[in-house]
Formats: C-alpha cells, structure tokens, sequence
C-alpha cells in the first residue's frame, strides 16, 4: 500500500513539473524580441527560423548552474 501511494505521488509531482516546463517552453517559443527593444513585434521561434532558413535548433535552459 505505501508503495502504491509513493507511486501515485511521483506520477502527480512528475506531471505537475513536466507541465511547468512545457509552459516555459511555449512561452520563450512565442516571445522572443527584436534586439532593438524600440520595435514592439514578437516573433516566435518558428517564425525566425523560417526568415534564417534554419532547420533545426537545440537550446539548453540554465537556471541556478543546472541544466532545466
């Protein structure tokens, strides 16, 4: 019995931080600026990589000296 509740606790907190971090994906994906901060349009991601013609992008997200 502890274990099964020890499992159900681990799903529920993996669940709750895997969609913590999709919401930050989705928000750096959707908001990135011009560096000219005077213009107001945001681009998403997708959008700057078809104006660059690049077709792949791995980007790595540190916080606190660790990998997110």
């Amino acid at each position: 019995m502890k274990k099964l509740i020890l499992i159900i606790i681990l799903f529920i907190s993996l669940n709750s931080f895997s969609q913590d971090v999709n919401d930050k994906i989705k928000l750096f994906e959707n908001n990135l600026n011009h560096w000219d901060k005077s213009k107001s349009k945001k681009w998403s991601l997708k959008e700057r990589m078809a104006y660059y013609q690049v077709n792949a992008v791995s980007i790595a997200v540190i916080k606190d000296y660790k990998v997110e």
